[in-house]
């Protein structure tokens, strides 16, 4: 059997579409700070099937400024109303695994924020965030994410659609971080009393199979006018 143009266009759609709802992975971003430049690494995976956002924390990095840091909360944007996070995020759930660790921090325990709010510069506000402390601005360094360590984050939130992914990244400051524990990287440990915060953008980046229904929905489109085309030709030698 000999299948149309249109009926492949079809079978791709088919195959393509249940990957495009899988996993969807956001641009990675350098947060700095606004103080001292401090620098960390943020990477975002959004699972719509496990409805999790996991957040990878890089703090390996060290800034153009030369400084380095400790972690001690963050916080972003979500697609979500306050009642579906519950009251202080009760109904998000999240687990903390340290990839990579100088200090042994496996059992630290983070607490939710929601809202996630701090003060500096006249103040940030995002939907929801985790810290070491009782305030996203407060907290012990001893427990954050010091610098050479990475963590990974796995949110996980009420049952969400496909289409509220971008929800996680649609406002200007979509992430923000807070330092504590701030020093030279050459002389960390001689001057380490300083605290540092920052803010940044992240822009969705499809997938392969985001491209992938692109190009089934602009063969469509082709498949579409040549009918188009055909249909008048044939109309005009009547």
């Amino acid at each position: 059997m000999k299948l149309s143009p249109a009926s492949i266009a079809l079978c791709a759609l088919f195959v393509v579409a249940p990957a495009a709802f899988g996993q969807l992975y956001v641009t990675t971003i350098d947060v700095n700070g606004l103080n001292y430049g401090v620098t960390s690494r943020f990477t975002f995976t959004v699972n719509p099937t496990t409805n999790a956002l996991i957040i990878d924390v890089d703090n390996t990095v060290v800034s153009d400024t030369g400084y380095i840091g400790t972690i001690t909360s963050f916080g972003f944007n979500t697609p979500f109303t306050d009642a579906q996070l519950g009251t202080n995020g009760s109904n998000v759930s999240f687990t903390q695994l340290w990839t990579a660790k100088n200090w042994g921090h496996t059992t630290a325990k983070w607490h939710k924020f929601e809202p996630y709010a701090i003060s500096q510069n006249g103040g940030y506000t995002e939907d929801l965030g985790v810290g070491t402390g009782k305030t996203p601005t407060g907290g012990s360094p001893q427990t954050g994410i010091e610098f050479g360590e990475k963590v990974r984050f796995t949110f996980t939130f009420p049952d969400f659609t496909p289409q509220q992914i971008n929800g996680f990244f649609d406002a200007p400051g979509d992430l923000v971080v807070r330092w504590q524990e701030v020093g030279s990287y050459n002389h960390y440990y001689c001057q380490n009393g300083f605290s540092d915060y920052g803010w940044g953008d992240i822009p969705p980046t499809p997938e392969p199979s985001t491209y992938g229904l692109m190009g089934v929905a602009a063969l469509l489109g082709i498949v579409a006018y040549r009918r188009r085309s055909q249909k008048k030709q044939a109309a005009a030698k009547l």
